[in-house]
């Protein structure tokens, strides 16, 4: 129940939970956005299954594409893995673009670098989320020290 401590958060209704399906699986969202950024949600799983968690956020861009950050940490494997998705605008539902060529053409076409890419991984993973974490949870990780973590970056040879 600590997420609740987070300024800016709100943990989903109804947990925490005895309910077997969701008792180890808490997410919320941020209520409170940095400029620039929307849908920054984190989900944790403790139960059944890959444990870690999942950041996802978004960023439109100039153009119309929006860019669809996904940042997960497998706790057992110590590995974090960043990838990235496209939302055409205007966004019809269930359709993203995941495919890394057609990702890698978007970005091409529309001037976005992969050093744009970090900054927002920056900005939003180390500056926002685990800057927060580190308010409200003694946590042996911090926003320049991952530890032992092995990151994983689809676009790093971009």
């Amino acid at each position: 129940n600590i997420l609740r401590n987070i300024d800016g958060f709100k943990i989903r209704a109804g947990w925490p939970s005895d309910d077997p399906n969701i008792s180890y699986t808490p997410f919320g969202k941020y209520e409170t956005l940095p400029k620039g950024y929307s849908d920054i949600t984190i989900n944790l799983n403790f139960g059944e299954g890959i444990k870690g968690v999942l950041i996802l956020f978004e960023r439109k861009t100039d153009s119309n594409i929006t860019l669809w950050y996904s940042v997960h940490y497998n706790i057992k494997k110590k590995v974090l893995k960043k990838e990235l998705a496209i939302f055409e605008e205007p966004r019809k539902p269930g359709q993203f673009i995941d495919d890394e060529e057609k990702v890698r053409e978007y970005l091409r076409k529309n001037n976005i670098s992969k050093e744009e890419l970090e900054k927002d991984f920056d900005e939003i993973v180390n500056q926002k989320v685990l800057k927060d974490w580190c308010t409200i949870y003694d946590s042996k990780y911090s926003p320049s020290n991952y530890g032992e973590v092995k990151i994983e970056t689809q676009w790093e040879n971009w």
